[in-house]
Parts: C-alpha cells; sequence; structure tokens
C-alpha cells in the first residue's frame, strides 16, 4: 500500500515527520538496498542511511508538494547507490590527507578506493603520536576528540571550557602539524621533549568496526595520572567564571573512559558510535552477508538505523566546508573554494540534459544540499530553490532556472565565520601550562605570525624601575646609604643560604624516585619509548630506546656504529646501563657503594629537583640526577669525572605505549623460564647466587688487579701483598697495604 496523503489530512492528523516516514516505509527501503547491495546487509544499511540524510536535507521543499514517497525514496536510494560505486572515480576530484576530513569514519570510507593497510597504519601512528603530544599542547587533545571520538566542535568548546573560535584554531593547528609529522617525523621537535616515538607498519589491515575499537582503546590506554573526584570535576564546569582547562587535566580526560563519561553526561550530550560502547557494540553486531529474503526489521533495527541516520544528518549539520561542487546525477559540473564569507557558483547544462537529482557537495564528498526534480517545465515553475539553514548561522542556497538554451544552476553559500577570522587571528591563543601555549604546535612558517599578533607582557624589570622613580625618597646620607648597602647584603646573603640548604633531604628524594620507578612497572603492561641524549666532551649522540616497563622482554641486540660502541664503553665503564642510562635505580646503587663527602638538593628551575653527591675517593668526583618534583621522574643524569670530564645524559622524550602499537621484533621472545630481571632494578633485591670460579676466571681477576696496580704506581711498594685465598664457595682476594 503506498503512502498517501494530502494538505487537508495533515491538518486532521499529527503531521508526518521525516522519521515517520522511514519508520513506514524501512522494510520496503531494505529490500531495494539489499538489492543494490547485493545481499550485503551492513552496505545495506548505510545505503538506507545515506537516503535517510538526502530525505532529512529536502523535506522543507518536499513535504507539502509530495504525494508519493516511493519514488523520491527510491531515487534518493538509488542515488545513494550510484555516489557510492563511483568513490574513487569522479568523486575523488581531490586529494585529502586522512587527517583532514572531518573524523575518523568519513576517512574509513577511503578504503575502498586506497589501499587499507596503508590507512590503518598511517592512523595507528597518528594515535600514538597525539597520545605523545597532548601532554604539551591542548591542541593534540582537540584532535583526538574531534576526529578520533567524534565529538563536535560546539560540544569541544564545552568540554575544553575555551571558545569555539580557539577549538577551530586549534583544530587546524593539529592538523597541519600531524600532517607534518606523517611526511617526515624527524623534522617534528618539541621543545623540552625532543622527537615524538616512531611506530614500525603493522602490514596488515582488519574490518573497520574493529579498527575503530582499536584506535578507541589505544587513546584509554595512554591515561596518566590520577583521577578527580566527580565533584572536583564537574566543579571545574559549574564555577561563575570557568576558567579553561588545564593542558594536563585535558590530557587525562580524553583517555579517561570515567572522566570523559562524567563531563559527557554533565553536558548533556547525545550519544555517538564513535564515542559510545553502545554504538560500537552496534556496529560489530552488523551482519556482513544476508539472504534473498528480508524479514520485517524489528523495532530495534530501525531504532539504531534511524539514530545512525540522525548522526549523520547533525554531520553535515556540523560540517564547515573548504570547497563545494555542483553534481548532477552523479556528474561533477563545477567546483569552487571557499575564502570569503559570501561564495557564488554558477554552472549551466545543455539543452539535452534532463534532471533527476542536483546536490551541493563539499571536498569531503558530503552532500550538503540535495534538491529533487521532481517535475520539469511546463508542469514545474521555470525558477525553483532551496534552502539549507547550517549551524553557525550559515546558509546555502541552490537555485534552478530553466531557459531555452538550457538548464542555470546557481550555489550562493554564506558563512559569518568567516568574517571574524582575520580579527580573531590577531587575539593570543589559550596557552598550556608551560607558558609556551599552541606556539610548540605550529609550523614553523605560522610562528613568527603567531608571535607577532600575540600580545607582548611587560618585562618585569621595567614595571619594577617605573615604580621605583614614581617613589619619593628622602635626600640621600651616609647612613641611610650604609643602611641600604647592609640591607642588600643581607638579602643577598639569605638567598644564597637558601639556595645552599637541601630543598628536601637527600635520602627522601632518592626513596620517593625509587618508589615512583617501582610504581611504573607495577603499572601494567606496556613499552617505554625514550629517547635520551649523551654527551661527552669528545662526542654527542642522541637514541631511542624501546624497553618492556615490566621487564618481562629484552630488546634484540640491534647492530651498533663505531660511535655508539665506542659511547656505549665509555658510560657501562662509569657504571650506567646503556639500556636504560637514567636509572634511578642504578644511581642508587652507586650511591650505595661510595663513601658520600657531601650531598645536597636543589631546585635548579621550577618544577626540578636535583641531587648532586660528591665523593671523596674514586675515579667520580660527583654525579647528580634531576627528576621532575610532580612524579618524581628522572629526567638528567650528570657524572663529573675526577680528569675534569663530565658525561651528561638528558630526557628528550619519555612514552608508555601500548603493546600493539609497538613492532613486536624489537623484543626477544619472552622465555619459559620466567621473566627476567630488569637492568634497572635495585641491587639488594637481586638474590646472591652462590658461583664457583674457575682457574681461567682467577688468572684474569688476578691480572685486572695488577693492571689497576700498575696504573696507580702502587705495583713497586713493598707494603703492596696480593694474595690468593681459597673460599667456598668461590676463591677471593685480599689486598694488604
Amino acid at each position: 500500500m503506498r503512502l498517501i496523503w494530502t494538505q487537508k489530512a495533515a491538518t486532521d492528523q499529527p503531521a508526518f515527520t521525516p522519521a515517520r516516514l522511514f519508520e513506514a516505509k524501512y522494510d520496503w527501503l531494505m529490500r531495494w538496498a539489499m538489492h543494490f547491495a547485493q545481499n550485503d546487509r551492513a552496505a545495506a544499511e548505510d545505503l538506507v542511511q545515506d537516503a535517510f540524510v538526502r530525505l532529512m536535507n529536502s523535506w522543507p521543499r518536499i513535504k507539502d508538494s509530495i504525494d508519493d514517497a516511493e519514488p523520491i525514496l527510491y531515487s534518493y536510494l538509488r542515488y545513494s547507490y550510484l555516489t557510492e560505486i563511483r568513490r574513487g572515480r569522479h568523486f575523488r576530484f581531490e586529494d585529502l590527507a586522512l587527517i583532514e576530513f572531518d573524523d575518523l569514519r568519513l576517512s574509513l570510507k577511503e578504503e575502498k578506493s586506497v589501499d587499507p593497510i596503508e590507512i590503518q597504519d598511517d592512523l595507528r601512528r597518528v594515535v600514538a603520536y597525539l597520545c605523545w603530544r597532548k601532554r604539551s599542547a591542548k591542541s593534540a587533545s582537540v584532535l583526538l576528540l574531534r576526529f578520533f571520538q567524534g565529538y563536535f566542535p560546539e560540544e569541544i568548546a564545552r568540554i575544553t571550557l575555551m571558545r569555539r573560535s580557539d577549538v577551530d584554531k586549534l583544530l587546524k593547528l593539529a592538523r597541519e602539524e600531524v600532517k607534518t609529522y606523517l611526511a617526515d617525523s624527524s623534522r617534528v621537535q618539541i621543545m623540552h621533549h625532543g622527537n615524538p616515538p616512531e611506530l614500525m607498519p603493522r602490514q596488515m589491515a582488519v574490518s573497520s568496526e574493529h579498527f575503530a575499537v582499536e584506535l578507541r582503546n589505544t587513546i584509554f590506554e595512554a591515561r596518566f595520572g590520577a583521577c578527580l573526584s566527580p565533584e572536583d570535576l564537574l566543579r571545574q564546569y559549574r564555577a561563575e567564571k570557568p576558567k579553561p582547562i588545564s593542558c594536563e587535566l585535558l590530557a587525562h580526560i580524553v583517555s579517561c573512559k570515567d572522566c570523559l563519561e562524567a563531563v559527557h553526561s554533565s553536558n548533556g550530550f547525545p550519544p555517538i558510535p564513535l564515542r559510545s560502547e553502545e554504538g560500537v557494540s552496534n556496529l560489530r553486531r552488523r551482519s556482513r552477508r544476508g539472504t534473498d529474503q528480508v524479514t520485517p526489521a524489528s523495532k530495534e533495527e530501525i531504532r539504531r538505523v534511524l539514530a545512525g541516520g540522525m548522526e549523520r544528518f547533525r554531520q553535515l549539520y556540523e560540517h564547515h566546508p573548504r570547497s563545494l561542487s555542483i553534481v548532477v546525477d552523479g556528474d561533477i559540473l563545477a567546483k569552487r573554494d571557499i575564502s570569503s564569507a559570501t561564495s557564488e557558483l554558477m554552472v549551466q547544462t545543455g539543452k539535452e540534459r534532463d534532471l533527476n537529482i542536483v546536490e551541493v557537495v563539499s571536498e569531503q564528498n558530503i552532500p550538503m544540499l540535495t534538491f529533487y526534480v521532481g517535475a520539469l517545465p511546463p508542469q514545474a515553475p521555470p525558477e525553483q530553490s532551496q534552502k539549507v539553514e547550517l549551524s553557525d548561522g550559515r546558509k546555502l542556497e541552490l537555485r534552478l532556472q530553466f531557459t531555452g538554451e538550457g538548464i542555470v544552476v546557481e550555489v550562493f553559500y554564506h558563512d559569518p565565520t568567516l568574517l571574524t577570522a582575520a580579527h580573531d587571528s590577531a587575539e593570543s591563543f589559550s596557552e598550556s601550562e608551560d607558558g609556551l601555549g599552541e606556539i610548540a604546535a605550529m609550523t614553523p612558517r605560522e610562528i613568527p605570525a603567531a608571535i607577532e599578533n600575540k600580545p607582548r607582557r611587560r618585562p618585569w624589570w621595567r614595571w619594577f624601575l617605573s615604580r621605583i622613580k614614581k617613589m619619593d625618597f628622602p635626600e640621600m646620607n651616609p647612613m641611610l646609604a650604609t643602611a641600604m648597602v647592609c640591607a642588600v647584603a643581607a638579602i643577598v646573603f639569605l638567598v644564597l643560604s637558601l639556595r645552599s640548604v637541601s630543598v628536601i633531604k637527600p635520602g627522601e628524594m632518592l626513596q620517593r624516585a625509587t618508589a615512583a620507578e617501582s610504581r611504573a612497572v607495577q603499572s601494567g603492561p606496556g613499552v617505554v619509548v625514550e629517547t635520551v641524549r649523551i654527551q661527552t666532551p669528545r662526542r654527542k649522540l642522541e637514541r631511542t630506546i624501546y624497553r618492556d616497563i615490566q621487564g618481562r622482554r629484552r630488546t634484540r641486540d640491534q647492530g651498533l656504529s663505531q660511535a655508539e660502541t665506542t659511547m656505549r664503553k665509555e658510560i657501562e665503564d662509569i657504571d650506567i646501563p646503556w639500556n636504560d642510562p637514567l636509572s634511578v635505580a642504578s644511581f642508587r646503587d652507586w650511591h650505595d657503594r661510595v663513601t658520600v663527602a657531601r650531598e645536597v638538593v636543589k631546585r635548579p628551575k621550577q618544577g626540578l629537583l636535583t641531587l648532586i653527591t660528591t665523593v671523596a675517593e674514586g675515579a667520580i668526583a660527583s654525579e647528580s640526577l634531576t627528576v621532575r618534583e610532580s612524579d618524581f621522574h628522572a629526567v638528567e643524569r650528570t657524572v663529573q669525572l675526577r680528569d675534569a670530564e663530565t658525561v651528561e645524559i638528558a630526557e628528550l622524550n619519555y612514552s608508555v605505549l601500548p603493546w600493539n602499537s609497538v613492532n613486536s621484533d624489537l623484543f626477544e621472545p619472552v622465555s619459559d623460564a620466567g621473566p627476567v630481571i630488569r637492568s634497572n632494578v635495585h641491587a639488594v633485591l637481586h638474590p646472591l647466587i652462590p658461583h664457583t670460579l674457575s682457574s681461567v676466571e682467577i688468572d684474569e681477576a688476578e691480572l685486572s688487579a695488577r693492571l689497576v696496580l700498575n696504573r696507580l704506581r702502587l705495583d713497586t711498594n713493598d707494603r703492596v701483598e696480593l694474595v690468593r685465598r681459597n673460599f667456598i664457595p668461590c676463591r677471593t682476594y685480599r689486598l694488604q697495604y
């Protein structure tokens, strides 16, 4: 039975809506969709959702004039199918980077036209990079929310407590930075953080549904820090004048399922498949292949497909295109880039051209406006038009003029947000807690303009001098001058004395740093990716270290260059492990073995603590360990030798990644004998296993002792005696002096 209604009937009963029409004709649509999709139910549901979006798009124009819904629905369904099979041919008129799409779902559609293995490997690299970058730049957290978790810019502005224009800027900056990273990762260097981690390609592809779940789990596995209580978290949003969420807290929220859900619920956001457990599970429940017989759909299936269609329509409503194209029955006739607040586009077709569907499509193949041509003149008026209201006050209008020479298609697009773009670019960007703000996330070409537009703060010393000049001082005399000199000397002496005193007890700092390192081992499985810089008076080296955080798997031996081999020998000679040079445990081993002459803890700059240990004898004169004051994580180690040489080790990057983000070939397979003892575990935890030395080992030990005596020029002293004695279970030496 056909669904027919008139204007009179609409006054006698509740008005029909696209959703009610969709529910009434769902089984009919699915039968045709299964026919077009060759019984692939998942593809059929996608076609039905695309047809629903086109129905919603054109509903204001056709709702009062339509008599029979099936021809329109069939045209939309068939057109959606033709658009899908044209993807990769006619519709690939613009080569976009993956990260330039609005969200993950749109980029995954490109799997149908390009290599899915390459796409998925690139997206895995992007997720790992953003999870590393989010602790130093808000732009990375904003892009994770938008692209991978499906939040719209207006929702992100409410999550971050920022202006909508600032969110758009951060998204643009983050996308540019990610494109630079994908093109050449060596070009990306963040101040105080070094180079980003580099992942090995998987060279394998999985289904889109499973891949979306994999990326989502990777983001949640990158959580760090403890959660705030729900009351403390929501208090940030309920303040009278809420301040923007800090970079550190935002980086935690985007990777914490509980905190994100609390913020999500407090703002009343609707669920989206990419960011809800129910939506992801629904994607997995869709069968990949059906039968020729389509059984009547359940209410649950209709509700799920309808919700997906509504979410796609909202995606269209929020989408800001960078270019628009006129597509007539699947053929692209004209295209224009959007560079101003008002844009116009016009094209004329030939006389012989018949129209069925005219669309305005963005560069991401999103149908911004769908015009169904039900009739041609003289059955229809010579001029027809349709308008669409979009977010942020944007408007899109399509006009058709039927002339004797053909059909003229005109498109008018108005975006008021572009009017204020120049004004907003002169304002300062939201700053991260290290004071660098989002300038660190910019490309080299964008940094000078951003610095020029950024408001300059007056230096403190100029402010102080201006205040001094305004003060009225009494006439200078010898007594006043003496008093001022004494006061300045007292202040200088107080500052120097405070700097020489430890801000924390050395033993307490070392204990807390060791405990922090132990907590990292117990935090769960993962791979530490650490980039360090090792510098000596003769050479400088930067290397990236991959390490099992739980110590169960050892890294495979990699081929070292001659410079690396020499450097390794130099630092191992002073008891610094090559694969964990910033190990707190190795520093503590050295600390416990030597005779400490003096040690003090200083704060070299805000947020850092340095333990300086000076010894009375040995090849090492002093050694220092610098940790972050917030979590006591070691970031720098310096060794001062008695021959005036210095070895400096500094951390450039540190991140913990899940095992599925790292090439497992970098590690040895897990041994059946049990877990491998970590090289940085404190020496007192190692069991003392008895070992009987062979005669060759005893001879080598004696030779080493004699070489040491020769270097110290003690082998000619009669009071030095080298004696062998046998003990059980091993043989030892006594150096008698």
